[in-house]
């Protein structure tokens, strides 16, 4: 027992108080390895249960769909575009820069431009095509597996909560803070199901690469933050 009790302590994630990060690196990388290979199996013509669960949600949220709520998920999409992320980001760090926090300024770049390298890299390794034309409410183009909507919001946001959380004392701001961002993470990704552009999948997909992402890359910041 006491071997045991001095290999925790010499763990590194554990002496830094790591260990939460490295599992939200750990489990949704796991998670998307079993879920790709769901996927992959059912684009090869096998009738996997991923198939036909991505069939029945995108089919049900279809014959659900009206006016208003169409209008709220064109909006709630757009917090995921390019566009939208890439302000988002700018304003980021135009304000670290200006608040003299120029580690974070990185810290916010690298979220944004590892999210598009992510994106771009796997959906052209799976080259799975987007759900017909007949589910669309909206005009999409490339693949579609993982959403890139999803990967780069939970990427982002979730590394906006992580330095948002920084600042935060109180344990009560802190969960509606949090709340706040995993809900937005959740909304942006179900819009995407619902216009049509993506299976169910694919947004969990896009959303366990994103936040393994924005905390791989908090573990590696904080351990240069230490170290300069």
């Amino acid at each position: 027992m006491r071997r045991i009790r001095d290999a925790f302590r010499r763990c590194s994630m554990l002496r830094d108080g790591q260990w939460l990060a490295w599992f939200l690196v750990c489990f949704p990388l796991g998670s998307f390895i079993i879920l790709t290979s769901e996927v992959s199996e059912a684009l090869t013509g096998e009738r996997e249960l991923i198939g036909i669960i991505d069939h029945h949600v995108l089919a049900f949220i279809a014959e659900h769909r009206t006016p208003f709520l169409t209008g709220i998920a064109i909006d709630l999409t757009a917090l995921g575009s390019v566009a939208g992320l890439s302000i988002l980001t700018l304003f980021l760090c135009a304000f670290l820069f200006f608040s003299k926090e120029r580690l974070l300024v990185l810290h916010a770049l690298l979220a944004g431009i590892g999210a598009a390298g992510l994106t771009t890299a796997l959906k052209f390794h799976f080259e799975r095509s987007r759900p017909e034309d007949s589910f669309r409410l909206v005009e999409v183009q490339g693949f579609s597996y993982p959403s890139g909507h999803s990967l780069a919001s939970a990427a982002i946001y979730f590394t906006c909560a992580i330095l948002v959380h920084k600042r935060l004392s109180d344990l009560p701001s802190r969960c509606i803070m949090w709340t706040f961002f995993l809900a937005l993470i959740g909304a942006i990704g179900f819009t995407r199901i619902y216009l049509g552009a993506h299976f169910f999948s694919d947004v969990i997909a896009g959303i366990m690469i994103g936040i393994a992402w924005a905390s791989l890359l908090e573990i590696g910041m904080s351990r240069l933050g230490r170290a300069s």
